[in-house]
């Protein structure tokens, strides 16, 4: 299988980099994903939360912006 991707000036792009790049939904440039910058958002339905149950988000902040980016959901 291959491991590398090639961007639009031909240049190579290894596949486990792109997994540490993500682009913010707001301002729209990139920035790295590093582990120790990650949180956990959890959903507040109030007392409705206890029936069915809440919904964890594993989120970055962008560091050119400030905006929140939600990128997996979590459940439980």
């Amino acid at each position: 299988m291959f491991s590398c991707l090639f961007n639009k000036k031909n240049q190579v792009i290894d596949i486990k980099e792109l997994e540490k790049i993500n682009i913010c939904k707001v301002c729209g440039k990139q920035f790295d994903l590093i582990k120790d910058n990650k949180y956990i958002v959890q959903e507040n339905k109030g007392i409705n939360g206890i029936a069915t149950g809440t919904k964890k988000f594993e989120c970055f902040d962008c560091p050119h912006c400030g905006c929140q980016n939600v990128l997996n959901v979590r459940e439980g």
